[in-house]
């Protein structure tokens, strides 16, 4: 499976949703995250399923998935 920067990852789903109104949906199942953007009028979907800080995408436009590691750091202040 091929890999994905951030940078990747925000414009195929931006290559399917940009300037569209689309519906979200969102489930988990053992502790993966679902989520599922369609485009109201029917022009293309983008799916991503996220496990353990890696998320697997896929969309219309590219049905080939795609894996993105990319981790937002977490800061703890004290």
């Amino acid at each position: 499976m091929e890999r994905a920067t951030l940078k990747e990852y925000e414009a195929a789903k931006a290559a399917v949703l940009y300037g569209k109104e689309y519906k979200e949906t969102s489930s988990m199942e053992n502790n993966v995250i679902h989520k599922q953007y369609v485009c109201k009028d029917g022009s293309g979907v983008f799916y991503e399923r996220t496990e353990d800080g890696v998320t697997e995408f896929w969309s219309t436009e590219h049905s080939e998935s795609r894996l993105n590691h990319s981790q937002v750091s977490r800061h703890i202040f004290l």
